[in-house]
């Protein structure tokens, strides 16, 4: 009697996604990723002058509308910055140091907004 044959080995399985690391500028992006992290920038500025004035206001009303503008700026910048850097990775691009330390401090602001909203 012979012994039982064995299979062929397997081949490891291929990696399916692109992502090409960290590195490079902003500047380095394609030109629609540029406007979209342009774009994010904007409302987190926004964002960042909403919050500002809810903090100084004795008007609850005032403050309770400056709030709720800055949380929607800093809402959607935070989508912006996070769409970029999943183009980045869906497209093989490496995503720039200087977009994920925007998406940090868009997030801390976030939490920020958070805490002083209604």
């Amino acid at each position: 009697k012979e012994p039982p044959k064995r299979d062929p080995p397997k081949e490891p399985p291929k990696e399916t996604t692109k992502f090409a690391g960290v590195g490079g500028t902003i500047g380095h992006l394609p030109d629609d990723l540029q406007q979209q992290v342009k774009k994010a920038d904007a409302l987190h500025e926004e964002g960042k002058e909403h919050l500002a004035k809810a903090k100084e206001t004795k008007d609850n009303d005032v403050w309770a509308a400056q709030s709720k503008k800055a949380l929607a700026c800093l809402r959607e910048a935070q989508s912006l910055f996070a769409g970029a850097q999943d183009a980045c990775d869906e497209r093989g691009l490496s995503v720039p140091r200087e977009l994920m330390d925007k998406v940090g401090t868009n997030l801390q602001a976030l939490a920020m907004a958070r805490k002083q909203a209604p």
